[in-house]
């Protein structure tokens, strides 16, 4: 394969990617696990194993999955996206696939499971990105809930919360994060 029929391949991934995002964000679940299975179909063909497309298609096609009521596929698929790239190759999808993985496992209360994935996550994206950036701030958060949803209330949990309000509320963002992040607050 050219170099050219390499790299157009590679946007036509890339765009499946943005438009099945774009259905999902709509509501056109179906629409949006199509174009996210279209997608990973060219990453396969043209990007292999191994490789940062493959897991972007993988991720795309996990994230449209549990909209369809589907958190069985879901997992799966994100374990697989992350068996794709690794924390060196790209940390910030490693951490992002960590944290899709975290959200889906507490969804299908595994919250212990979760709790390991989560703290992974945020580890991970504080390394990479800084204690107050909003990635590392909705890790945290879904790491506090992973903790609430288990009993557990070490010191740390309201911490986690209080300080990923404070990082989203600096940055202005109010964010789907920003509402469970205070709903969680109110349950505490």
């Amino acid at each position: 394969i050219s170099g050219r029929e390499d790299l157009a391949q590679s946007l036509v991934t890339r765009a499946e990617v943005a438009r099945s995002t774009a259905e999902a964000l709509l509501g056109h679940e179906h629409e949006a696990t199509a174009a996210a299975e279209r997608a990973l179909e060219v990453a396969r063909r043209f990007d292999g194993d191994g490789k940062a497309g493959l897991a972007v298609a993988l991720r795309a096609l996990a994230l449209a999955q549990p909209i369809s009521g589907a958190l069985g596929p879901s997992e799966g698929t994100l374990r697989e996206a992350l068996a794709a790239v690794d924390d060196d190759a790209d940390p910030i999808l490693h951490a992002a696939l960590l944290d899709d993985l975290g959200d889906v496992l507490i969804q299908t209360f595994r919250n212990a499971e979760a709790e390991a994935v989560l703290r992974n996550a945020l580890e991970c994206r504080t390394r990479r990105l800084g204690a107050r950036h909003p990635w590392t701030a909705e890790s945290a958060s879904k790491l506090g809930t992973a903790l609430f949803n288990q009993s557990k209330g070490p010191p740390e949990l309201p911490g986690l919360w209080i300080d990923a309000l404070a990082v989203l509320e600096e940055r202005g963002l109010e964010t789907p994060v920003h509402a469970s992040v205070l709903n969680n607050l109110g349950a505490w």
